[in-house]
């Protein structure tokens, strides 16, 4: 029952780890009470128990869910319950493993950010997000090491030091040595055995800061946010169309005082199809070239959830770029679309009615990772949450982007922890790939990350409010030379963890049979000699 008690810290731990609390330290402990309990447990009871604690940690971390409309506490209770599984699974796996050996917390770290991975890539299901390397995104030295292995890499240093200390915690406390005399050197040798990851943490961060001190970046450009907060209720009312182009072309004109060379909206900003309001697409055209400044703007036909009108065939998410003459240069279509967000994937004959609202409108995919050009530079655009995909994120920057630029509208989170949760991924993306970002946001949180993830600037107002204010930002971004060993090679890093865990897996089988073999022969003998 103690055990059981001791498990209740982990969910509370993670959760206190991920934004709004923002205690990131904690995610260095947080798994080590499970640990602990799961240790003097059977396989199938830590299965069992794991999965309760993801369920609990998953619902906490998401707890802002309860703000979309059209998701219920079944939806909730459903996410918890799946997210849960992967926890499960790896309560589960760290019995296969000998506790015993010196390599046990390495393939505890294994088995964590392998099932990091496949819940980041699970067919329509993938979820990227609140992974455990996210909640060092303030940590900013440390973090450098994402532009080798990405967010993973952070995720199995995290879990290592977890099953590091978890391990020299069980022999302290329930592997004491016989002997007074032998005490000193078996806490001295336990030290030494299971803490070595906390060096090599400390060692990162080092590197990690020698790195943003001796880089040097090749050339900037000045970049203009626009947050026009909309609010949620009414932004899909076509009444307040108008009013909102007043409040984005105010907005605007402040911006272009301070000459950036690129002003961006955020997604949905205008809540039309473009192409079939042509008078209010001459207008925003007319507006860049009025100020002769580029324009992002985000348009859409309708809300993502909760759509009251039938488009037939499928609508897009796009961003539009404007040129300086007021021309429309070009469309990028969102890609990763959400799922029951913007379509409900297929199950054949199977219906998601049962569980999900039917949506109205069917969003359809773009097609391509388009950049665009500024002057002598060229940039990407992500809508919404395409920019917690990491291996997807990274294709701009291959097909050439100088900078990066995520529009979104977190507004359904309305004050909670979602859009800052939303907010970390950027700063990972920006490091793996060792590239700027604008992001604008409609009601927030809008701002410019540097290639080493130090978030630069955001929009907030007189009191540093930085959500559901209107406002501007206007900031050089900075050039780094690339890319990466992340940005040119991947997730080599996860596809090695994978390679390990598959060895250590084999090795364990081999080791159980030599086992029962030889247990098998020594009673075929005792029965011989009987």
């Amino acid at each position: 029952m103690s055990g059981i008690w001791l498990c209740l810290l982990t969910p509370l731990f993670l959760i206190l780890s991920f934004p709004k609390f923002d205690l990131s330290h904690l995610g260095w402990i947080a798994l080590v009470p499970f640990l602990l309990a799961a240790r003097r447990m059977g396989w199938l009871e830590s299965f069992v128990l794991s999965w309760v604690v993801g369920l609990l940690s998953f619902m906490g971390i998401f707890a802002w869910i309860h703000h979309v409309k059209g998701f219920s506490f079944i939806h909730y209770l459903l996410l918890g319950l799946y997210l849960g599984i992967y926890f499960g699974i790896f309560g589960s796996m760290i019995h296969i493993f000998d506790p015993q050996t010196a390599l046990y917390p390495v393939f505890v770290a294994l088995v964590w950010v392998c099932l990091e991975y496949l819940r980041s890539h699970f067919f329509f299901l993938a979820l990227p997000w609140a992974l455990l390397g996210h909640t060092q995104y303030k940590n900013i030295n440390l973090i450098q090491c994402a532009s080798f292995t990405g967010v993973y890499g952070l995720s199995f240093l995290m879990a290592l030091v977890n099953a590091s200390m978890a391990m020299f915690l069980y022999r302290i406390f329930f592997d004491r040595p016989g002997r007074i005399e032998n005490k000193r050197r078996f806490y001295h040798f336990s030290f030494c055995l299971h803490l070595w990851p906390i060096f090599l943490v400390l060692l990162l961060c080092l590197w990690g800061k020698s790195i943003r001190k001796r880089g040097l970046h090749t050339g900037k450009i000045r970049v203009g946010l626009v947050q026009g907060n909309i609010p949620q209720e009414i932004k899909w009312k076509k009444e307040i169309l108008t009013r909102t182009i007043d409040r984005y072309e105010c907005l605007t004109k402040e911006a272009a005082g301070e000459q950036p060379s690129l002003i961006i909206w955020p997604e949905t900003s205008i809540p039309i199809d473009f192409h079939s309001y042509p008078t209010k697409m001459w207008r925003i055209l007319r507006l860049a070239k009025n100020i002769e400044i580029p324009l992002v703007c985000g348009a859409a036909g309708s809300a993502k959830i909760g759509r009251s009108e039938n488009k037939p065939g499928g609508i897009y998410n796009s961003a539009f770029y404007i040129s300086a003459e007021g021309t429309l240069v070009g469309e990028y279509r969102k890609i990763k679309l959400l799922p029951f967000g913007e379509y409900l994937p297929s199950l054949g004959r199977l219906s998601w009615s049962t569980f999900f609202p039917k949506l109205k409108n069917r969003f359809l995919p773009g097609e391509k990772a388009r950049v665009f050009p500024l002057h002598k530079e060229s940039f990407g655009i992500t809508i919404c949450w395409e920019n917690i995909f990491p291996d997807f994120f990274r294709k701009f920057v291959l097909n050439g982007a100088s900078f990066m630029v995520n529009i979104s509208n977190d507004g359904w989170f309305k004050h909670s922890a979602g859009p800052y949760q939303h907010l970390m991924c950027n700063v990972f993306r920006a490091v793996e790939n060792r590239i700027s970002i604008a992001r604008a946001a409609n009601t927030g949180v809008s701002c410019f990350i540097s290639p080493f993830g130090r978030i630069i600037r955001k929009i907030t107002d007189e009191g540093k409010k930085d959500l559901n204010i209107i406002g501007v930002a206007v900031e050089d971004l900075p050039f780094y030379p690339g890319p990466t060993f992340y940005t040119k090679y991947g997730d080599i890093f996860i596809f090695a963890s994978i390679t390990l865990l598959i060895l250590g897996l084999f090795r364990q089988i081999i080791r159980q049979f030599l086992i029962l073999k030889y247990m098998g022969n020594i009673n075929e003998k005792y029965k011989f000699e009987k």
